[in-house]
């Protein structure tokens, strides 16, 4: 999935630094993976949104960010260590070169704070499953755990999973501005295409801070 990746972070970061609105409408396709409606999710016109445009103080509730360590899926028995990962010179996002670490997108938002904060798992690699293998399962209502750092527990829910076509993938869905706690978790999904080497779907499960 690392080609992905890199050409999603390159859209993201344009968005970033663009005035431009990004159409975001595009309907996700029906896949052999579990799928649950995801929540309304108001998108700003670019990813960074002007502070004038959010919310005042106290509008929403303090929640405690937090630098990821591990995350733990408890449904699928899941666990991993986190990565922190940020944007090569030539514009594309590093990724773990482990397959059983998830990358923490360091230069977005952190878990726990305001916005969509984004990690991203590898589904498999040289016949071998990724830390993202089973993600596919997740339901909505099931729990996410990311443990910072410091040692603070965060817990998330889960709140819809979807399967996009790589090119259908909604980038400021995904990375940009929202008014609560999310967490994104991204990896492949669909058939192998082995011209491109790489997944022609993006598995994106949508999370919520609950505690």
């Amino acid at each position: 999935m690392n080609s992905w990746l890199k050409k999603t972070i390159l859209l993201y970061w344009i968005l970033l630094i663009s005035t431009i609105g990004v159409n975001t409408s595009a309907a996700p396709r029906e896949s052999d993976v579990t799928v649950t409606p995801s929540p309304t999710v108001e998108v700003p016109s670019s990813a960074e949104t002007n502070q004038a445009d959010k919310p005042a103080a106290g509008d929403y509730l303090q929640t405690i960010e937090v630098i990821p360590e591990k995350i733990t899926i408890p449904s699928i028995g899941m666990e991993a260590q986190v990565a922190g990962v940020g944007i090569l010179e030539n514009g594309e996002m590093e990724v773990p070169d482990n397959i059983n670490q998830a990358g923490w997108f360091k230069p977005g938002v952190k878990p726990g704070g305001q916005g969509n904060a984004v990690l991203a798992g590898h589904l498999d690699g040289k016949g071998k499953p990724g830390a993202f293998y089973h993600i596919g399962k997740l339901q909505k209502g099931d729990k996410v755990e990311i443990l910072g750092k410091d040692g603070q527990l965060l817990t998330f829910q889960v709140v819809g999973v979807e399967s996009y076509y790589t090119d259908d993938a909604p980038l400021e869905r995904i990375f940009g501005y929202h008014s609560d706690s999310r967490l994104n978790l991204i990896t492949c999904s669909g058939d192998f295409d082995e011209e491109e080497h790489e997944y022609e779907e993006r598995l994106v499960v949508y999370t919520e801070l609950v505690k």
